[in-house]
């Protein structure tokens, strides 16, 4: 479905003299429209403005709603998940699942629903069927087991040529050591990686330590020893792979049945961090959560509360502050 297909049909005059004009609903508005924030909004407008008219809302605020839910897609899109600009490659099932999860961090808010009926009612206009969405807020990325981890590194040091084991490994390293996204994978240079953490460059600018769980730290350590290019995938430039995926899902891809799933491995650091005492003010500091949310999904992997633990606390700190 195309854009002009939500125009309307209407008649002109009577009798033998009819003729029929388009008329286009909101083209003045869709013209005027501009985001409050215009990044990458050159190279997005016309996808943008396409996929949203092809939808056929029913009123410009409608519209206005599912412009600012488009073009965020869009740039999250392209910035975090390396997809190009194109209609065809962006607005897919996958894509907008996956988009829902990492922005939703596995409890979505009523905007958050909103948000992401639009982008399945954007993928019928463009492919005939609407993604099913209703239970995609329950998704929970699982952390491996040790039986599993161990499994995957297994799979990885047996890949059929050095530079694939190697790489395998090095992800595996990268995602259940400090827990890091295949972007931020890909964004790693050797002068990031420090004795304890590594230094996790944003899309915005901004910067963060994530630490290195301690049986992980040699071998990332030993990653550093590329001189100032990539850590993975050194001397390739940061775009998109021609299936419009990032380099390190690309790679994965290719893969066999067994591969690493980096949203797991990323779970089992967070998990880790939780079982060995992280709090959530670390763990948000270290994960890269913008908000609480973003901890909710992994309430099963807490530590249980105990009240007698939290008295004692209470109780010991008191008596500190008394004999200041």
């Amino acid at each position: 479905m195309t854009a002009s297909s939500s125009s309307i049909r209407v008649n002109v005059g009577s009798g033998d003299n009819n003729h029929h004009t388009e008329v286009q609903p909101f083209r003045e508005e869709y013209e005027a429209y501009r985001p409050r924030t215009t990044r990458h909004w050159n190279e997005a407008r016309h996808i943008v403005l396409d996929i949203v008219r092809s939808t056929q809302p029913v009123s410009w605020p409608v519209a206005q709603a599912m412009l600012i839910t488009a073009y965020r897609f869009v740039v999250w899109a392209h910035d975090v998940a390396g997809v190009p600009f194109d209609a065809e490659k962006l607005f897919t099932e996958r894509n907008i699942k996956r988009y829902a999860q990492q922005r939703s961090n596995g409890r979505m808010t009523p905007l958050e629903r909103a948000d992401l009926r639009f982008l399945a009612r954007m993928v019928e206009a463009r492919t005939g069927e609407r993604p099913a969405t209703t239970n995609l807020d329950r998704s929970v990325p699982r952390p491996y087991t040790r039986s599993e981890l161990a499994a995957t590194v297994s799979f990885a040091r047996t890949r059929r040529t050095p530079r694939l084991s190697t790489t395998a490994y090095n992800i595996i390293a990268l995602g259940a050591g400090a827990g890091l996204t295949n972007k931020e994978m890909e964004n790693l240079r050797s002068s990031d990686i420090l004795a304890d953490s590594v230094l996790v460059r944003g899309v915005s600018g901004s910067m963060r330590r994530a630490p290195i769980l301690p049986e992980w730290r040699s071998h990332i350590q030993s990653m550093a020893g590329c001189g100032s290019d990539h850590v993975l995938f050194a001397g390739r430039p940061r775009v998109a792979t021609r299936r419009g995926r990032s380099i390190v899902s690309d790679f994965l891809n290719e893969l066999e049945t067994g591969r690493p799933d980096t949203n797991r491995l990323r779970a089992t650091w967070i998990a880790a961090l939780l079982a060995r005492g992280c709090g959530p003010l670390e763990l948000l500091e270290a994960a890269g959560f913008d908000t609480f949310h973003g901890l909710e999904k992994f309430r099963p992997w807490m530590p249980k509360a105990s009240m007698d633990d939290l008295i004692s606390k209470l109780d010991a700190h008191t008596t500190a502050e008394a004999t200041r």
